[in-house]
């Protein structure tokens, strides 16, 4: 909960007193500290899996995918690509854990956040089994930021065949035409993009937080919070 408010030293105090209280952390409390001080925290509960592994005196912290989430999270907004590789490449090798599309996703982001659009698109065509519209928003979103709008074409297509009525889809081939200089092709997506207003939809963002075992949902511009029944 710390960690969810910003609260970063108040995190990692209470997460040391535990620690130093000697009481035997499992895979959520070490995951809840690994998406603020990532890669430390990883490769420390991955040293203690390691050295307890066949050992029968204390149950061992397996990661899992959460574990592996909030790690590659964390390493994509850092900058640390090679980090993030070798973490997934690590997942299931190591760890015996699956990856699911939402890590897949993840290290498409950390490619591209670093510029490394034909890697991430090599790694979309040759890594992934299984794709969604969030997969092409990603590469489509970094294309903006270069100017690259064959590239951009090609995202959009996909992600609109997952996601037709995706309004930021739209809107990230509008800037990516404007980055190029082609006004006449931002003109013209948007003119399509008003002709369909009626399907086209905007998704309002959202986040979550449980209190008392209930999950609520808060909306952008939206002072009441929903629950959620999952």
């Amino acid at each position: 909960m710390y960690g969810i408010c910003g609260m970063l030293s108040d995190a990692i105090q209470a997460f040391d007193q535990l620690r130093d209280a000697n009481v035997e952390l499992d895979v959520h409390a070490w995951t809840a500290m690994i998406g603020k001080a990532a890669l430390e925290l990883f490769e420390e509960m991955t040293k203690s899996f390691s050295t307890r592994k066949g050992s029968h005196q204390k149950p061992m912290v397996r990661p899992n995918c959460q574990t592996f989430a909030a790690v590659l999270n964390a390493c994509s907004h850092s900058g640390l690509v090679e980090d993030t590789l070798r973490i997934f490449d690590s997942m299931e090798a190591e760890f015996a854990v699956v990856p699911d599309l939402a890590l897949y996703n993840s290290v498409v982001d950390a490619l591209v956040r670093a510029g490394r659009l034909d890697e991430a698109e090599r790694f979309i065509a040759t890594r992934m089994t299984e794709r969604n519209g969030v997969t092409y928003k990603t590469l489509l979103g970094a294309c903006r930021w270069c100017g690259d709008v064959e590239r951009a074409e090609r995202a959009a297509k996909a992600a609109l065949e997952f996601d037709p009525e995706n309004a930021s889809v739209y809107a990230l081939l509008e800037t990516s035409y404007a980055a190029a200089g082609r006004l006449d092709d931002k003109l013209r997506v948007r003119a399509m993009k008003q002709s369909r207003s009626q399907e086209i939809k905007k998704i309002p963002g959202r986040t979550t937080i449980e209190v008392a075992s209930q999950v609520h949902a808060f909306v952008t511009s939206d002072e009441a919070a929903h629950r959620l029944v999952l």
